[in-house]
């Protein structure tokens, strides 16, 4: 069965950023975006699935998904840094692909995770914004946060664009 890889016919108008640095703007910003997750086939991806990411915004130049911090937790409690790591990386990804070149589709290359603050409860939401793209790569700024919009982790995700 051929999986369709890129999903351009899905993508959503383009969205303008709130202060990212204002925990309050960014919390009012977060809950106002739906769930379109029903517009990404990738939603039946088995890791996407059993981690619970919801994608909250789709698009080449800003990705915005989701995941709860519950069923997640490492042995403290706490959001496991390995789970910030998987949102970034399918945000990242998936974002990736609305920008890859005709005939090729974004495979992960690296990620690159800092872990700010610990996620206790609630969601995560990681914004992803295209820092650069060209024929070969892509790379995103990711920004993690808690639902009171306060900065839990941020990195970096480059993405190498390969055949179909």
């Amino acid at each position: 069965m051929q999986k369709k890889l890129v999903y351009r016919d899905e993508v959503d108008d383009p969205i303008t950023l709130p202060d990212l640095s204002d925990p309050e703007e960014t919390a009012q910003f977060l809950r106002s975006l739906p769930d379109v997750s029903d517009k990404c086939p990738s939603t039946e991806a088995q890791l996407i699935e059993t981690m619970g990411i919801r994608f909250h915004h789709l698009g080449g130049e800003v990705m915005v998904c989701s995941m709860p911090v519950e069923g997640n937790r490492q042995t403290l409690g706490v959001l496991h840094g390995g789970a910030n790591a998987v949102l970034g990386e399918t945000t990242g990804s998936l974002a990736a692909n609305y920008v890859a070149p005709k005939g090729k589709h974004a495979v992960g290359a690296n990620i690159f995770v800092t872990h700010h603050r610990p996620a206790i409860e609630g969601r995560v939401y990681c914004v992803a914004t295209l820092a650069q793209s060209g024929r070969t790569l892509a790379t995103y700024f990711l920004q993690i946060f808690s639902e009171d919009g306060k900065l839990t982790a941020s990195g970096t995700h480059t993405c190498a664009f390969v055949d179909d």
